[in-house]
């Protein structure tokens, strides 16, 4: 890679954990906590959308598809994958932010959960059967980084694999 590429990649990496940070000072832990009706009326209809699309793809969770989510935070999609047919062993996630990732880990202690970038996954070629990028993309502001990040969910993604 160019040195003008690796040094905007790693900006990027440092810009995004920064507005983390803001938003867990800013917004706190309770903003779209379960309980608060509006965040449980949208993460039922996300949950039951997804689960339509991918029904009516033939992508239905199916144990041994191996299934990843970009930017998992402290769980994201991956207890909704289990709550659709996914197992836990079958599980990989990744995301920056380290304090994130340790409430992942420990609500699913069997999946396969990394810090890093989706920049550079660290999972062979068609590994998955489906890719769950949520917010992602909406979070990068860099050209050059949701370039990379779209080719290696491409490469990542088993043929007939699906992205949700």
């Amino acid at each position: 890679m160019a040195e003008p590429i690796v040094d905007d990649l790693a900006n990027e990496r440092r810009r995004i954990s920064a507005e983390y940070a803001r938003r867990a000072r800013d917004l706190g832990e309770s903003k779209y906590a379960l309980w608060q009706g509006a965040a449980s009326l949208q993460h039922a209809s996300r949950v039951r959308e997804a689960a339509q699309l991918l029904h009516e793809a033939g992508l239905d969770p199916r144990p041994t598809d191996k299934m990843l989510e970009i930017g998992c935070g402290s769980l994201g999609w991956l207890a909704d994958l289990l709550s659709l047919g996914a197992k836990e062993p079958d599980l990989c996630g990744i995301d920056l932010d380290r304090e994130r990732l340790a409430n992942a880990r420990a609500a699913l202690p069997a999946a396969d959960i990394r810090e890093g970038d989706a920049a550079s996954l660290p999972w062979a070629d068609n590994s998955f059967s489906l890719v769950v990028s949520s917010t992602v993309f909406t979070s990068i502001l860099s050209p050059l980084m949701r370039r990379a990040v779209a080719s290696e969910i491409v490469r990542g993604l088993r043929p007939g694999g699906g992205l949700l």
